[in-house]
């Protein structure tokens, strides 16, 4: 997968990431979880806006590699890949009080 997005018509980012079809239809049911409109942020004091799933999708696009090639690009890929993915909505207790975190995206 490759991942291409403009910030603030400023620079692009970009990122890949190695995935099965079904890992891309996870990542694709995991981003309808997300409230939208929502940050992305990134470096020191970036951020990516999405409005919408459908957003963020049409910056990621499917490539399909051979299974060499697969395995030649995983073992440096798997470390320095900066691709969208989903963290869950989570509960945590803190002195007795209970905080939601909504399910966001991360880069």
């Amino acid at each position: 997968m490759k991942f291409a997005c403009d910030y603030s018509d400023e620079f692009n980012v970009y990122g890949v990431h190695l995935m099965t079809e079904d890992e891309w239809t996870q990542l694709q049911a995991d981003l309808e979880t997300v409230k939208y409109p929502t940050e992305v942020g990134f470096g020191t004091n970036e951020e990516l806006y999405f409005n919408s799933s459908k957003d963020i999708i049409s910056s990621i696009k499917p490539a399909e590699i051979t299974e060499a090639t697969y395995n030649e690009l995983f073992p440096i890929l798997k470390w320095f890949s900066r691709f969208p993915s989903v963290e869950p909505r989570s509960e945590y207790t803190y002195n007795g009080k209970t905080y939601v975190e909504e399910a966001h995206i991360v880069l």
